[in-house]
C-alpha cells in the first residue's frame, strides 16, 4: 500500500491546527502519513501532535508551536521561516538539509534530533535539551545556544562563527573540524569534549567559569564598550546688531530778552 499523500489544494490556507488534524490519520504500511511537498502553511498550533509523520519539503512560515510534538517526524529539506517552537518535543526528528530561517527552539526537547547540513543562521536554541543531537555540517552562524544541554552532541564540520554558547553544557560533544570564529563560550562546560583543539579555540573566547579539557586554554571575552562620539560644539551665536537709532526731535524755543 502506498503512503497516503495530501493534495496541495486541500492544504493551502489551512491553519496549523487543521494541518495537525489532516495528518493525524492512521499510519499506512511502510510509514506514517506524508504531507505533500511545497505546502505553505502558517498560524498557531497549541498541544498539537505531529509526531511520526513524513513532512519532507514542507514550507512553514510565521507559525507558533506551543507544547507541540514532532517526535520522530521526517522534516528533511523543509523550509521554516519565522517559526517558533516553545516547550515542544522534537526528539528524534530529522531536519537534515532543512532551511531554518529565524527559527526559535526555546525550552524545546531535541534529544537525538538531526540537523545535519541544516542552515540555522541566527537560530534561537536557548535552554533547549539537545543531548546527543547532531549538528554535523550545520551552519549555526550567529545562533544562540545559551544554557542549552548539548552534551554528547555532534558539531562535526559545523560553523559556529559568532554563536553564543554561554552557560551551555557541551560535555562529551564532538567538535571535529568545527569553526569557532568569535564564538562565546563563557561559562560553558566543554569537559570531556572530543576532537577539540587549541587552534580551534584561538578565535573563540570564554571566562573563568569555562570548563575545558585538560591542556586547553581560552582567552577571556572582552566586555564590549560602546563609544559614542561627543557632538561637535555649536558655533557661537553671533551678537545681535545694535538697535537702529530712533528719530531725534529738535524743539526750538524762544529766548526771553
Amino acid at each position: 500500500m502506498k503512503t497516503p499523500r495530501f493534495p496541495l489544494r486541500a492544504l493551502i490556507g489551512l491553519s496549523l491546527a487543521a494541518l495537525a488534524t489532516a495528518v493525524a490519520l492512521p499510519a499506512a504500511a511502510g510509514g506514517g502519513p506524508e504531507v505533500a511537498r511545497r505546502v505553505a502553511v502558517g498560524g498557531a498550533c497549541t498541544d498539537c501532535d505531529l509526531s511520526n509523520r513524513r513532512m519532507t519539503g514542507v514550507v512553514i512560515s510565521r507559525a507558533v508551536f506551543m507544547r507541540a510534538s514532532f517526535r520522530n517526524t521526517d522534516l528533511r529539506a523543509s523550509e521554516l521561516t519565522d517559526v517558533h517552537f516553545i516547550d515542544s518535543d522534537l526528539s528524534g526528528a530529522d531536519f537534515t538539509g532543512a532551511e531554518l530561517d529565524r527559527v526559535t527552539l526555546r525550552r524545546t526537547v531535541l534529544i537525538e534530533t538531526r540537523f545535519n547540513g541544516a542552515e540555522m543562521m541566527h537560530a534561537q536554541l536557548m535552554d533547549a535539551s539537545a543531548s546527543r543531537a547532531s549538528f554535523a555540517g550545520a551552519d549555526l552562524t550567529g545562533a544562540n545556544l545559551s544554557s542549552a544541554d548539548l552534551s554528547g552532541a555532534s558539531f562535526r564540520d559545523a560553523d559556529l562563527t559568532g554563536a553564543n554558547l554561554t552557560g551551555a553544557n557541551l560535555s562529551g560533544a564532538d567538535f571535529r573540524n568545527a569553526d569557532f570564529g568569535r564564538t562565546n563560550l563563557s561559562g560553558a562546560n566543554l569537559s570531556r569534549a572530543r576532537n577539540l583543539t587549541a587552534d580551534q579555540l584561538e578565535d573563540a573566547c570564554g571566562s573563568g567559569a569555562t570548563q575545558l579539557p585538560r591542556g586547553l586554554t581560552i582567552r577571556p571575552c572582552r566586555t564590549m564598550v560602546v563609544v559614542r562620539p561627543h557632538p561637535a560644539p555649536r558655533a557661537p551665536t553671533p551678537p545681535l546688531p545694535p538697535p537702529a537709532p530712533g528719530r531725534r526731535y529738535i524743539i526750538a524755543g524762544e529766548t526771553a530778552d
